[in-house]
């Protein structure tokens, strides 16, 4: 072999080069695009994900609340639903009500005075209380209109606004304790 053959199959061409960067510069945008897929996906889940959370929260400590509710002090009229709850050392008002889409839950004092707000859930388009008496029949009032007045149970409906979706409702029934039956 000569050297002028042995140069020539040693190196590359400028056109073997060129396609070579072509590919790699295929490859590089192929890999940013599913990167790039990837992160998205993932921060809507995470945002989906802290909703869920929020309204799961919400309904636990709703559940809660009603769970250590006591006989006296309960309502249900003009979108408010309110009942005296079990603490240590006696008992607190608590009163679930919304107010420009946040659903709130009041802790009143002592005296009657507004008390302490938090914010329970926000995004919430519409909350409906009703209580469901000793004839299996769902009230919009406490303590009812059944004959003997005992309430079973009480079920939340939560219609939550959802970002570029239809509005979906959320329902939580819970039993309402023995001693908080009249």
């Amino acid at each position: 072999m000569t050297n002028a053959t042995r140069d020539h199959q040693s190196g590359l061409t400028l056109v073997e080069m060129l396609v070579a960067l072509v590919l790699f510069g295929l490859v590089g945008l192929a890999s940013f695009a599913m990167l790039d897929t990837v992160i998205r996906v993932r921060d809507r889940t995470e945002g989906r994900l802290e909703t869920v959370a929020a309204i799961d929260r919400a309904l636990i400590l709703f559940s809660q609340d009603l769970g250590q509710s006591l006989g006296n002090g309960r309502s249900l009229a003009d979108g408010q639903l309110g009942f005296r709850s079990a603490v240590s050392g006696g008992s607190v008002a608590l009163r679930y009500h919304l107010q420009d889409g946040v659903l709130l839950r009041s802790l009143d004092g002592a005296d009657g005075a507004a008390g302490l707000d938090q914010q329970v859930l926000t995004g919430v388009m519409a909350a409906n209380w009703q209580v469901l008496d000793s004839a299996r029949v769902w009230q919009d009032d406490w303590p009812g209109t059944s004959a003997n007045g005992a309430m079973i149970a009480v079920r939340m409906d939560l219609m939550l606004a959802a970002p570029g979706a239809d509005a979906r409702t959320v329902s939580r029934v819970v039993e309402v304790p023995v001693q908080a039956s009249p």
